[in-house]
């Protein structure tokens, strides 16, 4: 996210419309690729941080980890069925099924990851923005962020988006956003496998819970 002023910007926002190919692969050159990255990068820490360093950067992991998920998951659909974690959008949100025809048939589908990615959005949305009796006890063996597990939770419904998107031809993703995406998988599979990876966040890790 930057403070340069991109040609997404020109868009009334007032009211919801299908927005334009072009639109979309500004937008998503700027801000989707801004919030993958930012997923990947805080992801992982390089030591040493201090305490409070830790615990700037596991709020921030937990914010874009949430940021992806409303994106992934977030839906226009008037039902009042929603098969969770899909979650209603405003008519302002920008998400996945716009870059993606069919997405929401592919949200359709229950993966078993869906219960896990669903405690994640809860927590987060909890923990971020609320001093709330749910926040956990530090004796809690569950308190601490793993970011190794969360982002494993997403690789499932990240990957069909990307390989959807990448094979869609409309262009509606920006080839730097899909670049940013295929970097955030690649890293997963670089440590599949490994319960804690050395640097993640995590009980075992350097990043502190919230």
């Amino acid at each position: 996210m930057t403070n340069n002023i991109g040609a997404w910007h020109s868009r009334d926002i007032m009211a919801f419309k299908p927005r334009e190919t072009t639109w979309l692969s500004n937008y998503s050159k700027e801000h989707v690729l801004y919030e993958i990255d930012l997923l990947r990068r805080t992801a992982s820490v390089t030591l040493p941080l201090n305490d409070f360093e830790r615990q700037v950067h596991i709020e921030s992991f937990a914010l874009h980890l949430r940021t992806v998920i409303c994106f992934l998951y977030g839906t226009r659909s008037t039902s009042r069925k929603l098969v969770k974690p899909r979650i209603k959008v405003h008519d302002d949100d920008v998400i996945a099924e716009e870059f993606v025809d069919g997405w929401g048939g592919i949200l359709a589908t229950v993966r078993p990851e869906d219960a896990t990615v669903q405690d994640l959005k809860n927590r987060a949305d909890k923990e971020l923005a609320h001093l709330t009796e749910l926040r956990k006890n530090p004796l809690n063996p569950t308190k601490p962020w793993n970011s190794a597990s969360a982002i494993a939770a997403l690789v499932p419904i990240l990957r069909q988006f990307h390989d959807a998107a990448l094979k869609s031809g409309q262009k509606r993703m920006h080839p730097d956003a899909l670049a940013a995406i295929k970097a955030l998988l690649d890293l997963c599979d670089s440590i599949e496998g490994a319960a804690q990876p050395p640097g993640w966040t995590g009980e075992t890790g350097p990043a502190a819970p919230i």
